[in-house]
């Protein structure tokens, strides 16, 4: 005789022991599903997290390239040049040096400091001319070489440092040259010593 055990569950059902096992199997297969889908919920966030990390070093990379690009156009309209650095390492901007000596000189049109990795400074000076006020043109007829020579410095007439260094880069080579450096005290009043 086979012995059963039954179990009486409220509603006057009678289930029987191996029922029950397959009702505890599968509440364990439901709670195993949820775990998995738990877990791949925890994998989508994790690649979520991931995708958010890619795409803020994305923005990163971009904002790098952008920097990079603005450096490069300021090194190519020469904003950056504008630092001279002597041979002894001190930086100097040219920019305040060359408006002081405008305004302390009223004579000079314009000028250009000069020494990159040089052990002293010099200065070019080109001297005012007559010009008109209402057209700024020179009263003072120029001839055809005068002219040529100011167009090829450029044709907007500012300073580019890189090309007038490039055009005269003998003459200032020959100019530092140990053999022809004579140097001059300028104080307040003047030229103070000359050998």
């Amino acid at each position: 005789m086979t012995n059963y055990m039954f179990f009486f569950i409220n509603c006057n059902t009678i289930i029987g022991i191996g029922a029950i096992l397959s009702l505890l199997q599968l509440i364990g297969i439901i709670l195993g599903l949820l775990q998995l889908i738990g877990f791949i919920l925890g994998l989508l966030q994790l690649i979520g997290i991931i995708s958010g990390l890619l795409q803020l070093i994305g923005v990163i990379s971009g904002l790098l390239q952008l920097i990079g690009f603005i450096l490069g156009l300021l090194q190519l309209i020469g904003v950056i040049s504008e630092i001279i650095i002597t041979a002894g390492g001190e930086n100097i901007a040219p920019v305040p040096v060359e408006d002081t000596v405008k305004e302390c000189l009223p004579c000079i049109s314009n000028c250009m400091l000069i020494g990159d990795k040089c052990k002293f400074l010099s200065m070019f000076l080109t001297v005012k001319c007559q010009i008109d006020p209402e057209t700024q043109e020179s009263l003072e007829p120029l001839d055809k070489q005068a002219i040529e020579w100011c167009e090829s410095i450029g044709p907007t007439l500012k300073l580019r440092r890189p090309i007038v260094v490039k055009m005269y880069s003998k003459e200032i080579e020959e100019f530092y040259a140990e053999e022809s450096v004579r140097f001059i005290k300028v104080g307040l009043e003047g030229i103070v010593d000359m050998p």
